[in-house]
Formats: structure tokens, sequence, C-alpha cells
């Protein structure tokens, strides 16, 4: 199966791992799944899923966003395109709170440790979550 939440090669190197799955499952109908295409597409869809949702608890902040349901996995519609990225930017946006608890948390361990630093990298899980990404470098965060 195709690992789309890619985790273990990051808690080696980051403080804090913030993660967004950015293709949630989506319900389907009968009609939808026709063929035999169609059914094979929605069998990787589900073993993706299953997969990477066994992986969400190893992250320290989850970002959920269930409008993102409203979209297919391969959806290449340029009129979506912001749509998803506003959905995706609102999700961060609510999660900023629990993003900063993580950033603390990690801080304070360092400063019981006698090191002063502060969390050198954030990584968004997955790389390629242009919403994620984009809200935390505009909010000072960094990304590897």
């Amino acid at each position: 199966m195709i690992n789309n939440f890619p985790i273990e090669p990051l808690r080696s190197r980051c403080d804090v791992v913030v993660g967004h799955y950015a293709t949630p499952l989506r319900s389907v109908t009968r009609k939808e799944l026709g063929g035999a295409l169609a059914l094979s597409g929605r069998t990787l869809e589900v073993g993706m899923h299953v997969t990477s949702k066994q992986r969400f608890h190893e992250c320290d902040v989850m970002l959920h966003c269930p409008r993102l349901n409203e979209y297919g996995l391969s959806d290449t519609n340029p009129k979506h395109h912001q749509q998803i990225f506003e959905a995706g930017r609102e999700a961060a946006l609510a999660a900023m709170d629990s993003i900063r608890g993580a950033l603390d948390a990690v801080g304070q361990a360092l400063r019981r440790r006698r090191r002063v630093e502060t969390p050198s990298r954030i990584l968004a899980v997955p790389l390629w979550d242009s919403c994620a990404a984009r809200l935390m470098r505009d909010r000072g965060l960094c990304l590897m």
C-alpha cells in the first residue's frame, strides 16, 4: 500500500510534527462505483485511508478538514483550488492554539534540560500540502 502519511523519517528530525490529512475518505454512491476502474480507485483510496489513519496518533497536532470531503482524491478542477486552499487554511487556523501548545510544551521541556532554545523545526505532513505549508510559513513557523 502507498504510504500517504510518512511519519517515520520525521520524528528524529523534528521537535513538533503537525499532520494534515488532505485526502479524507469521502462517501460514494453505488452508482459512482459502476466500473472496474472506479472500483479499483476506491479500493486504493480506502487502503490509503486506513494506512494513514493508523499514523495520526504519531503527530503532536493533527489538523482535520471535513470540507475536503467535498472534493475527490484527484480533483483537478481549477475552480476548486481556491476553495480547497481556504478549507485547509481554516483548519490550520482552528488548530493554532494546539500548535502553540505543542511548541510551548517542547520549549518547556528544553528549558528544563537547561537548553533555552525553542523548537528549531516543524514539519507539516504531508509535505505537498500547500494549504498548511503556506499558513505555517505566514505565521513564522519553519517547514522542512
